[in-house]
């Protein structure tokens, strides 16, 4: 962070085409007060749009002026927009911060790094309206603090407060960024975009770290770690000595926007190791004529928590195999059954390991979003079941009740005549 004058943001701002702006103010007495006043550089920010949720004691505005207007608000330090219009107590310098790709702060995540200048507003306080906000064009609120966070999409977590008075201008660097980054057992794939991509240099932080050279035409580079990722592991897009963009890929340093991809023969390791339980079940075969057992559990993970069969061990954790050359005809025979048997139909993965040479297969079931879920080739006549422990048991209808009372929105009414007392 350093500190830089607001004429230098002036400046600035003067060379843009257009900006993105959101803006946020309180009228509790007389005099419109600001809020939040957010003006993005570069592209717009992720669902922005067009428009002005006006109230009696409050107003949202969403609108793309030049460059050089905003400049002169911040000039004159005063803000002029239809039917709003007041003064901006700004001081005379501004603090800026580099920020990472969808860095998640108290603002809108936004996909490019950044480079945020926050200018202090001095004067009072702000008083912030306590009334309903309602209105015939603009949707209803109960809170001030509710209307703007739906504004202005601040990150999921606790509440954000608009209590004070904040104005911020966030510059995109639409050069190059990290879109994404997979972490696999001996290498990190690292996804990139950019405008100017050719000439920067992808970097796994650490010595010896794995480096590359990108081009113009680069979209994914892999980044070998044959070793794993060690402490304080974090990926570095720069040009030659200035870091574009970057991620954190140790949690203890704050790492937590990349994705971790185990492979399926670890994956079972790890299963077979951890014994059958309450998400995991050992099936030595493949179903047989009648699969009535293998859907029991199918539907039962799907009325829980979700939970993975694993097809080729034994009832001990022995890998013993499938046997050979059927792979995708019993990949497809699987799936139908698993379509013919349950219902409503499930989400499902399927996949295929090896284990000491032993040929297994991985069925994954998602937890069900329209429970109950029950097996059988006739609607009117499907079981339900839930899993204790190790062990699949057909569902009472209690039971039943409880698992979707345990799925409802929390706007929907429980005493639905679907559930008798």
């Amino acid at each position: 962070m350093d500190s830089r004058p607001l004429s230098a943001l002036v400046e600035h701002l003067k060379g843009q085409p257009r900006v993105w702006l959101r803006l946020a103010v309180s009228r509790p007495e007389t005099e419109w007060q600001l809020a939040l006043l957010e003006v993005t550089l570069g592209e717009p920010p992720p669902g922005w749009c067009r428009q002005r949720w006006l109230y009696p004691s409050a107003a949202f505005i969403a609108s793309m002026p030049a460059g050089i207007t905003v400049a002169k608000w911040f000039h004159r330090k005063r803000l002029r927009l239809p039917g709003v219009s007041l003064d901006l107590n700004l001081s005379d310098s501004a603090h800026v911060e580099r920020r990472d790709s969808r860095f998640s702060g108290v603002f809108q995540v936004l996909p490019w790094p950044t480079r945020d200048w926050m200018v202090h507003l001095d004067g009072h306080p702000q008083q912030v309206t306590h009334d309903e906000l309602v209105a015939t064009d603009a949707p209803a609120f109960l809170s001030f603090d509710q209307a703007a966070a739906a504004f202005f999409r601040p990150p999921r977590g606790p509440n954000r407060n608009f209590s004070g008075r904040e104005l911020v201008v966030r510059e995109q660097d639409l050069r190059a960024r990290i879109e994404s980054v997979r972490v696999r057992p001996a290498e990190v794939l690292v996804a990139v975009k950019g405008d100017a991509l050719s000439g920067t240099w992808l970097t796994l932080g650490g010595d010896g770290g794995a480096k590359r050279r990108l081009s113009s035409r680069t979209r994914e580079v892999r980044l070998p770690a044959p070793f794993g990722l060690g402490p304080g592991a974090w990926v570095a897009l720069h040009r030659d000595q200035e870091l574009l963009d970057r991620r954190i890929l140790d949690s203890a340093w704050g790492g937590k926007d990349f994705d971790v991809e185990i492979d399926v023969t670890t994956r079972v390791e790890v299963l077979i190791g951890g014994g059958e339980g309450v998400s995991t079940e050992f099936k030595g075969e493949l179903p047989s004529a009648d699969p009535r057992g293998v859907m029991k559990t199918v539907a039962a993970f799907a009325n829980g928590g979700g939970g993975t069969l694993l097809f080729g061990v034994d009832d001990d954790g022995n890998p013993a195999g499938l046997g050979e050359t059927r792979s995708r005809e019993d990949l497809d025979r699987l799936t139908n059954l698993i379509t013919d048997w349950v219902r409503p139909q499930v989400h499902f993965m399927l996949a295929e390991g090896r284990v000491d040479g032993a040929r297994v297969l991985v069925l994954d079931i998602a937890a069900g979003g329209e429970p109950p879920y029950g097996v059988g080739t006739n609607d009117r006549k499907l079981v339900y079941y839930i899993r204790v422990g190790a062990t699949t048991f057909p569902a009472s209808p209690a039971e039943v009740r409880a698992i979707v009372r345990s799925r409802l929105p929390s706007n929907r009414d429980p005493r639905d005549p679907y559930f008798p007392a």
